[in-house]
């Protein structure tokens, strides 16, 4: 809340899950712009290219990252 979102094109090593709770961005993800709006729901994987350009005031973004290695030991279990 009340904080920019990051507008640097950059990747992780790791999965990261994004959800937008109130308002709305702009979410460059290898290179195609998505607008992303209030219940919208984002899976990153290691080595996507991101950045946010756009962002309303009101935004509220939860963010999860997890591990590569504990990503793979739950697709594992589910068969995935």
């Amino acid at each position: 809340l009340n904080r920019k979102l990051s507008d640097v094109y950059h990747s992780h090593d790791f999965y990261e899950i994004t959800a937008v709770c109130r308002g709305n961005g702009l979410h460059l993800i290898n290179g195609t712009k998505f607008q992303q709006f209030e219940g919208d729901v984002v899976f990153l994987r290691p080595g996507d290219c991101h950045a946010f350009l756009k962002q309303s005031e009101d935004i509220i973004m939860i963010s999860f990252s997890v591990e590569k290695s504990e990503f793979e030991k739950i697709a594992e279990v589910f068969s995935c």
